[in-house]
């Protein structure tokens, strides 16, 4: 008897943290034995600049889309569906339909969550139902137990599997080479909730200091165009230290990383960020917030520092007693690519994922 599996995902573009990891499973999960995938994008977002917005042409997609799985669905009789699962405002409502879908159907079904979940949801009691209805009794992924308080009371921690993010090794020979730089790196998609206005702002106590470094930032436009950024830029007197490369991907991207020493990442709002994973896969320390399940990435004192407050100084001044102390720097890059090895791996990443899916079936 054949097993069939449908794998619900949502896939670039645009490149984020939920779309890469579908991506990655779509590429490169493989479930040995009498079992069929199949794989539904079911993402509507076409650009970063549509996400977390409601238009006309979004929902004439998810109509169209919500059809042909739906017949796809009826056609294929699934033993179970894996499902990437919002939890924003529309995108929580539209992801629920197909959880609803197996709900009528007493189809097994898996969700896995990328965010932090529902917390800062002001719900009306029917809303609050709703949730409660959706959730309640579902299997869920979660990145971290750390997250595990964003969910409830809608998640059931019974009903949870915890699988943190795995990525490819893309320095597979990897050698700590001491930099003779300073250079710091930030990447992220241009939008205020990842610290962006932060990091210009330790950047400039970097530089009242009189401390020598080179700051490059790299993401796609989004909330913040390219235009703003150099403006702020400006105005806080960073064009000779601060550098905007603009979107970069694959060779480009990890040229990038190979020439920097540290990564500075003060975001406000994140979960369990793929770019910190691929700080570690080449080696850099990392200076960051506690934002999430950050610190299940950064163990403060080994590999960087978690800076728990938004404060410039306190970060600046971490990075210049770093820089400064060579013997910490060489340990922290040395342990970086550990945790990285042993932790966090595309192929660790996917036993796990396999141990679960089969878990459910």
């Amino acid at each position: 008897m054949i097993i069939k599996v449908i794998f619900l995902l949502h896939l670039p573009p645009p490149v984020h943290g939920a779309s890469t990891v579908g991506d990655l499973i779509k590429k490169r999960f493989d479930l040995k034995g009498n079992y069929k995938k199949f794989y539904r994008n079911i993402g509507t977002t076409k650009d970063f600049k549509e996400r977390r917005k409601t238009s006309f042409s979004k929902i004439i997609r998810f109509i169209f889309d919500y059809c042909i799985n739906l017949l796809f669905f009826l056609s294929t009789k699934p033993d179970l569906v894996y499902i990437t699962c919002s939890t924003y405002g529309i995108g929580f409502f539209k992801d629920s339909l197909y959880i609803l879908l197996c709900k009528v159907f007493n189809t097994k079904y898996l969700l896995h969550f990328h965010n932090k979940g529902f917390h800062n949801k002001k719900l009306s009691k029917l809303g609050r139902w709703y949730h409660n209805y959706i959730l309640n009794d579902s299997k869920s992924i979660l990145l971290s137990r750390r997250i595990e308080k964003y969910y409830l009371p809608f998640l059931r921690n019974s009903n949870c599997f915890y699988l943190p993010n795995g990525i490819e090794d893309k320095c597979p020979n990897y050698k700590y080479k001491a930099k003779d730089n300073n250079k710091i790196l930030y990447v992220s998609n241009l939008v205020y909730s990842k610290g962006l206005l932060d990091l210009l702002d330790i950047a400039h106590y970097l530089k009242i200091n009189n401390f020598h470094f080179e700051l490059q930032i790299v993401g796609n436009e989004a909330e913040i165009s390219s235009e703003d950024l150099s403006l702020f830029i400006q105005e806080r007197g960073l064009n000779d230290c601060v550098y905007y490369l603009g979107p970069l991907y694959d060779n480009d991207k990890w040229k990038v990383f190979q020439e920097s020493s540290l990564f500075l990442y003060p975001t406000h709002e994140d979960c369990f960020p793929l770019v910190l994973l691929e700080a570690l896969c080449f080696g850099l320390p990392v200076i960051c917030s506690s934002e999430g399940a950050l610190e299940d990435i950064v163990v403060d004192g080994l590999n960087g520092f978690i800076i728990k407050e938004y404060d410039p100084v306190k970060y600046g001044d971490k990075i210049i007693s770093l820089f400064n102390d060579k013997n910490s720097f060489i340990d922290f890059s040395i342990n970086s690519r550990s945790r990285f090895e042993k932790e966090f791996t595309i192929n660790k990443f996917l036993s796990n994922f396999n141990s679960i899916i089969l878990s459910r079936l």
